[in-house]
């Protein structure tokens, strides 16, 4: 066993090594610094081979409640398994005229397309593949009446066509592998090496860091999913929300009578009144866990939410943190 995950970690050293001189290599040259939360976002895909979840973001009031609710429903729809499927996506909101400039002009007009999708910048230059939602930027009625009905029925088929997406074949599983390895430092590979064989202590960061080297591990053991990882990587994905929202965006949170907006430090005054009041028009029911059951309650039930992350209260603390997340693509 032990033998088999130093053959996959030889093997990404190999796939760095070999990609370093072919064509769909990224070109070595100065690259300007990053502005936009998409243009950040894909700085962090061209370290970590992931390609980029997009959610194109719109100036009308009703689909920005649709579209700012969209995480928080498939997180609960998907549960743990789409939760780990995460971990292999940096995502950011983002306007579609950013999404515009961050394609060469032969690939532009694929950018009319699509609610949400994934913006590539594996092969150099950035290819967008947009994923349209059933029913367009249709939600839940504000008073909770469809909240478990067709609505629901529309985010299950949106998070199915994610995670077809989200199947990469052996080709590219490997070469976003690769791509994860090669900033690596010696203690970190090592660290990795180890966690191919039981990741349960690896630290988080790290595991999302890497999360295309384990599903190159499992594929290349002919293993469908994220198998024995999914926990691992469920765990990797779920902090880094915690910690830190989406390019381009912020948290919103609420009681039955209160909203907290989870700022950033470069949020002046005008930003937080502009937030604040944006929060106070996004208030919408969330999916409950159960198709069967009421709309959940807006009261956090663990309080305070997010205290120890497992199972169980992960999962509830991902539901009530994730109940709104706040367009902010404007204010960066």
């Amino acid at each position: 066993m032990h033998s088999l995950t130093c053959a996959i970690v030889a093997g990404l050293a190999l796939g760095a090594q070999s990609d370093s001189g072919s064509a769909s290599s990224p070109p070595t040259q100065a690259v300007a610094p990053a502005t936009t939360p998409l243009e950040r976002a894909l700085a962090a895909a061209r370290v970590s081979g992931k390609p980029v979840l997009v959610i194109v973001v719109s100036p009308s009031i009703a689909v920005r409640t649709c579209r700012s609710r969209w995480l928080s429903d498939w997180l609960v729809v998907g549960g743990q398994r789409f939760l780990a499927e995460l971990a292999l996506v940096e995502m950011a909101f983002a306007t579609r005229d950013q999404l515009l400039h961050a394609l060469p002009r032969r690939r532009q007009a694929s950018a009319e397309r699509g609610e949400i999708g994934l913006l590539d910048p594996l092969d150099g230059e950035c290819d967008w593949t947009p994923l349209e939602s059933p029913v367009g930027s249709w939600c839940a009625s504000s008073d909770g009446s469809d909240v478990n009905g067709a609505y629901r029925k529309s985010v299950e088929t949106l998070v199915e066509m994610l995670s077809a997406r989200l199947a990469a074949g052996d080709e590219s599983t490997q070469r976003r592998a690769s791509v994860a390895r090669r900033g690596l430092s010696p203690r970190e590979l090592a660290e990795i090496e180890a966690s191919l064989l039981d990741p349960t202590h690896t630290p988080r960061p790290l595991v999302d860091r890497c999360a295309w080297m384990y599903r190159w591990s499992l594929q290349s053991k002919r293993r469908i999913g994220l198998g024995q990882f999914e926990q691992a990587l469920a765990a990797a994905a779920g902090s880094r929300l915690l910690h830190q929202p989406p390019h381009g965006a912020r948290w919103a949170a609420f009681t039955r009578t209160q909203q907290e907006v989870r700022y950033l430090s470069s949020d002046g005054a005008d930003d937080q009144a502009l937030l604040e009041h944006r929060a106070s028009l996004l208030r919408a029911p969330v999916l409950s866990p159960d198709p069967s059951g009421p709309p959940r309650p807006f009261a956090c039930s663990l309080g305070p939410c997010g205290t120890g992350f497992t199972s169980a209260s992960s999962f509830v603390f991902l539901n009530e943190y994730t109940r709104v997340l706040v367009d902010a693509t404007d204010l960066d």
